[in-house]
């Protein structure tokens, strides 16, 4: 089959493009034809895609809009797998060239924002249905940003992407929760969830990995995976701090691996913490590379995963999982449809606060048993996402819509 995977960008910028990549490498190893359509080439020293040595690439920042949609169509696609574009023009022209796919990794034509959350009078998932409503409720409820121009073309922008998303053979979304947000939006959607890709150095998935933990208790280490922005949750964390180290008689060590526009503030935050309590360690990374977050995943506790927004999927906590790493968590967003409280981690149920959270971390850690368990059941719930699964049903939905595809055909030749 020719597969042409269509993107916005070139770069691997961030959970879309790291599917992608490894949705090129699964798809080609089955004997698959693949072609990159890509919108914008960023270079912004981020790696590229990986794009097979004889596959295509169709760059529509360096050929130009007509060109490279006229080569795409020179290709002759079976099927387009779409995952979203920044010109709407560029992805209605690309709809005619081949029944296509697509793949919704957020909240693309349903939210003003793309947040879906509500900020006054204090953090909470919104789940209105896109619409007039949405511009009513917007400054009232601090959903974005103060200019009204930018509301009202962002409001445009994602009426359109909504109303394009209808002429999509199949849209699908990578959670239940996504799903079930595009079909409240009128939109009909399945979900195909998201998979633990693992690398060489995770722990096998056919064998249980041991616990390597030391015999005596040693430092409680908690790891923060992720970008720094407020709707992540990270200063509600650092709000935790203090009510977790009150209830263990064990030293704190709580890493940050990632960056963004809260690093300075938090930071600063953190070294304050660090001076009021004693056996307090906080420590901030930056972005890490692969063998890094193997190094750390192999060497931690309890993921904290402090999204106040409502997360998609949260892919890092099954992909954590692998490592036996158990996840405390809100309950938003598609969390709660692979982190089950008391299996492979702990919901914090009690309101988006830090309280809340500093309990669901304690319940995970305090007795040793439990948090055995816990692990074990990380790595159980892990493996059930499995890459091999995915693809094979992404692949029966390609075959139904190319079935589809040559009936409309026969149809019309009738």
């Amino acid at each position: 089959m020719r597969i042409a995977i269509v993107t916005a960008y070139r770069d691997k910028v961030g959970g879309a493009e790291t599917y992608i990549d490894s949705a090129l490498a699964s798809l080609a190893s089955m004997g698959h034809e693949l072609a990159l359509f890509a919108e914008c080439d960023e270079q912004s020293g981020r790696p590229k895609l990986s794009l097979p040595a004889t596959s295509p690439l169709f760059n529509a920042s360096q050929d130009g809009h007509a060109a490279s949609v006229k080569r795409l169509r020179d290709w002759r696609p079976d099927i387009l797998y779409v995952h979203g574009l920044k010109s709407l023009a560029l992805e209605s022209e690309i709809l005619d060239v081949a029944p296509a796919v697509f793949y919704l990794h957020n909240y693309y034509g349903t939210c003003i924002s793309g947040s879906k959350m509500l900020s006054q009078p204090s953090p909470a998932p919104c789940s209105r249905k896109f619409g007039p409503g949405c511009l009513l409720e917007y400054y009232p409820r601090r959903c974005g940003g103060l200019n009204p121009l930018t509301m009202w073309r962002q409001y445009q922008l994602q009426s359109a992407r909504l109303s394009l998303l209808s002429r999509y053979r199949t849209v699908l979304a990578n959670s239940e929760h996504l799903a079930s947000e595009l079909r409240n939006n009128g939109i009909s959607a399945q979900c195909l969830y998201l998979f633990a890709d693992s690398d060489d150095s995770a722990p096998s998935t056919t064998s249980p990995s041991p616990d390597t933990r030391p015999a005596e208790p040693g430092p409680l280490r908690l790891l923060y995976l992720g970008r720094m922005e407020y709707l992540k949750g990270c200063q509600v964390l650092l709000d935790a701090v203090p009510l977790v180290k009150k209830r263990i008689n064990r030293e704190l060590q709580l890493i940050f691996a990632g960056s963004g526009s809260q690093l300075v503030e938090l930071e600063a935050q953190a070294q304050l913490l660090m001076r009021r309590y004693d056996g307090v360690n906080i420590l901030f990374t930056g972005w890490i590379d692969q063998q890094r977050r193997t190094e750390l995943l192999s060497n931690t506790d309890l993921l904290v995963l402090p999204s106040l927004w409502p997360e998609p999927f949260g892919l890092v906590g099954i992909e954590s999982g692998l490592y036996g790493v158990p996840c405390a968590a809100f309950p938003v967003g598609g969390i709660p449809e692979w982190l089950s409280d008391g299996i492979n981690g702990c919901l914090a149920s009690g309101g988006l606060n830090a309280g809340s959270l500093s309990h669901a971390i304690l319940r995970a850690v305090s007795d040793e048993g439990v948090h055995r368990q816990l692990r074990a059941g990380a790595r159980t719930r892990a493996r059930q996402f499995k890459k091999e699964e995915h693809f094979r049903k992404l692949l029966d939905v390609f075959h139904h819509c190319r079935g589809s595809e040559r009936q409309n055909g026969l149809k019309h030749r009738a």
